[in-house]
């Protein structure tokens, strides 16, 4: 099956360039056929729910940051 490996988000850092967590991606035809061997191999738990973020979780977060750093310039002026 093709894949490929890429430095998990955060471990990209010359600190962690040979240590760290690893990505793997798999082209989409081969999805289930990884899902299923990951699976067997009882690494089911560290997959991921789905592909990345909602867009609407990643605003509701952008949203947050935005209403804390207006409340902290706020109670400063």
């Amino acid at each position: 099956m093709p894949s490929t490996l890429r430095r998990s988000a955060g471990f990209d850092v010359p600190d962690f360039l040979a240590a760290g967590p690893r990505d793997v991606m798999v082209p989409v035809s081969g999805l289930e056929v990884a899902r299923d061997v990951l699976l067997q191999a009882d690494l089911g738990s560290t997959l991921p729910a789905s592909g990345g973020d909602a867009p609407a979780r990643v605003l509701l977060y952008l949203l947050a940051a935005c209403a804390v750093v207006a409340v902290i310039a706020w109670l400063f002026f």
